[in-house]
């Protein structure tokens, strides 16, 4: 190899080193720490020879080219742990959003309770004040009733009508208790 050379040699050896970052960052992120760690073992062990025979004549970069092996496990593991605590994050997120999306649908639901029952309230005062309204004309014919019947004579139809009418007003009475109660 001429001196020309030289710099293209370096250059290529410096982007091939380089690509043996990308699957340790990839595992990491995509498998966690330990993902990371088994890919920068696997590529320490792939780069390792290299290191050995084209480095051996110059032992100080050798040195270093053999420091840079714990680069490779020290991006796995710390891109690992991010990893893993963005998913962390990420799961607390998501359970924190549903969380609030049951919170949201109940609390709807007691709202929706809230107001039948608010409704049913309603109905029931206005139940209670019509059966009011009904009790006293009702009062009121079975004074009369109780007045005509009276005066009627056994046996006549008066009599006969006075018994009809008394039973209906029983009746009517008796409804109006069973709707309030």
């Amino acid at each position: 190899m001429h001196s020309g050379s030289l710099p293209v040699h370096f250059a290529r050896r410096g982007i091939s080193r380089g690509l043996y970052y990308v699957p340790v960052i990839l595992a990491a992120y995509g498998f966690g720490v330990r993902g990371g760690l088994v890919a920068a073992v696997v590529s320490s062990i792939a780069y390792a020879p290299h290191i050995h025979t084209a480095w051996s004549h110059n032992p100080p970069y050798t040195v270093s080219q053999y420091a840079e092996l714990v680069v490779f496990l020290s991006l796995g593991l710390s891109v690992g742990l991010i990893a893993s605590h963005e998913r962390r994050l990420t799961n607390r997120h998501r359970e924190t959003a549903e969380s609030l999306a049951r919170a949201n649908l109940e609390l709807r639901e007691s709202g929706e309770q809230l107001r039948r029952a608010e409704r049913l309230s309603a109905l029931g005062e206005v139940a209670a004040g019509l059966a009011h309204e009904i009790r006293n004309p009702l009062a009121g014919m079975k004074g009369a009733l109780e007045i005509v019947s009276s005066r009627a004579a056994v046996g006549t139809p008066d009599a006969e009508f006075c018994a009809i009418a008394t039973r209906e007003l029983h009746r009517l009475e008796g409804l109006v208790q069973e709707f309030l109660d």
